[in-house]
C-alpha cells in the first residue's frame, strides 16, 4: 500500500510524458503486490490473502495498459477515453476494456508486419510473438520468436542484424531451431543485443510455435555428467586456493564422484559412436585432472564468452545433439514406411 501511493496518480496525469518509465514503475509495483500475495503470513489471520490486493493488481495492470496506449498516441488516457456519457464509477473499467482490444489490435499487426519481412517459402521461418516473457516498458510488450530449420539457408549471423535493426530495440529476439517438427532446445538463443543459450525457457517457446522439444536422451546423458563434473571442478579449484580441506568436503567430492562415474557407465551404454564417447571420456579426465577450467569458466558463459573449456564442451554438445536429432528422424521416418 506504501508504494502504490498519489504518486501512481499524478505521474498518471501527466501522461503521455515519461510513459516509459511510469510502466516500468508501475510493473515494479505489481511485482511487490504479487509478492505481498505469496509471502506475507497471511494464514496468520484469514484463509487466504485480501481480496483488495487482486483489486490492487487488477487496477495497477489498467493503468499500465493505460499508459502504453498513450505512449503509442501520443495523448492522455483522459482525451482517448473521455466519455461525458458513462455511468459514475465504470469509465475506468470501460477504457481498461477499450484499451485491451487497441492491445490486441496492435499485437496482431505488429506480427503480420514482422512475419511478412521475415518469414518466406524459401527461407522456411515463422514468426510468433511471446506475450507473457516481455519487458513491459515497448508496449505493446511482446518478444519476438523465429522458429528456424536447421536445413535452412539463413545464416543466423546476417539475419540477427537484420531482424535487430527492424524489431525495436526493447524487444528480446528469441531463435529457436527446428527440425521435422521438433525444437532443439539445447541450441535456443535469445537476447537484446547479442544473443545467449537460453534453455530454460526454450519448453515454452516451443508450445508456443507448435512443436514438440526434440527428446534429448543422449543430451540428458551428458549432462548428467557434467552436472557434477562441473561441482568437482570447483571443490578441487577452491581445495588449491585454500590449501587443504575438510573430511565433510572431502566425503562430498567423493559422493560427487561416485555419481560422476555412475553416469559415465550410463552414457558408455547409449547409441553414441566410439569416437565421440572417447572424446567425452577424454574431457571428463582433463577436467579433473585441471588441464581444463570448467567451474572457473562458468561465470564468463554468462556473459556470451566462452573459454576453452565450454567450447569443447560445446563442440560434444553439438555431436550429441545431431546423434538425438537422427534418432528423433528415424523415429519418424518408421511409421511412414510402414504405412507404405
Amino acid at each position: 500500500m506504501f508504494d502504490c501511493s498519489a504518486d501512481v496518480v499524478r505521474r498518471f496525469i501527466r501522461l503521455p510524458e515519461g510513459a516509459s518509465a511510469y510502466i516500468g514503475w508501475v510493473d515494479d509495483l505489481l511485482g511487490h503486490v504479487k509478492n505481498a500475495e505469496i509471502e506475507e503470513p497471511w494464514e496468520l489471520f484469514t484463509s487466504e490473502p485480501p481480496k483488495e490486493l487482486g483489486e490492487l493488481s487488477r487496477i495497477l495492470e489498467g493503468l499500465r495498459a493505460l499508459a502504453g496506449e498513450a505512449s503509442i498516441r501520443q495523448q492522455s488516457p483522459f482525451t482517448t477515453h473521455r466519455n461525458p456519457r458513462a455511468k459514475k464509477g465504470c469509465a475506468f473499467d470501460t477504457a481498461c476494456r477499450a484499451v485491451r482490444q487497441f492491445h490486441d489490435a496492435q499485437l496482431a499487426e505488429l506480427e503480420s508486419n514482422l512475419r511478412a519481412q521475415f518469414c518466406s517459402d524459401e527461407n522456411g521461418c515463422s514468426l510468433f510473438l511471446l506475450r507473457d516473457a516481455a519487458v513491459p516498458v515497448i508496449w505493446p510488450p511482446a518478444d519476438v520468436l523465429m522458429t528456424v530449420p536447421i536445413e535452412s539457408s539463413v545464416d543466423l549471423a546476417t539475419s540477427w542484424a537484420t531482424w535487430r535493426a527492424v524489431v525495436e530495440g526493447g524487444r528480446r529476439i528469441c531463435v529457436l531451431p527446428v527440425v521435422e517438427g521438433y525444437g532443439l532446445t539445447s541450441f535456443a538463443v535469445a537476447g537484446l543485443d547479442t544473443l545467449n543459450v537460453v534453455r530454460n525457457e526454450a519448453d515454452k517457446w516451443c508450445t508456443v510455435a507448435g512443436v514438440q522439444p526434440l527428446p534429448l536422451i543422449n543430451v540428458a546423458a551428458l549432462t548428467a555428467i557434467t552436472n557434477p563434473l562441473v561441482e568437482l571442478d570447483g571443490i578441487r579449484t577452491y581445495w588449491a586456493s585454500k590449501g587443504g580441506r575438510t573430511p565433510v568436503e572431502q566425503a562430498t567430492y567423493d559422493q560427487l564422484l561416485s555419481a560422476l562415474e555412475q553416469s559415465r557407465a550410463t552414457f558408455q551404454a547409449l547409441q553414441v559412436s566410439a569416437e565421440v564417447t572417447g572424446a567425452v571420456n577424454q574431457f571428463v579426465d582433463a577436467v579433473l585432472a585441471g588441464e581444463l577450467s570448467l567451474a572457473a569458466e562458468a561465470s564468463r558463459v554468462l556473459v556470451g564468452e566462452t573459454g576453452p573449456a565450454w567450447q569443447v564442451l560445446g563442440q560434444l554438445l553439438q555431436a550429441i545433439t545431431e546423434v538425438d536429432i537422427s534418432l528423433a528422424t528415424a523415429r519418424l521416418v518408421e511409421p511412414a514406411e510402414a504405412q507404405i
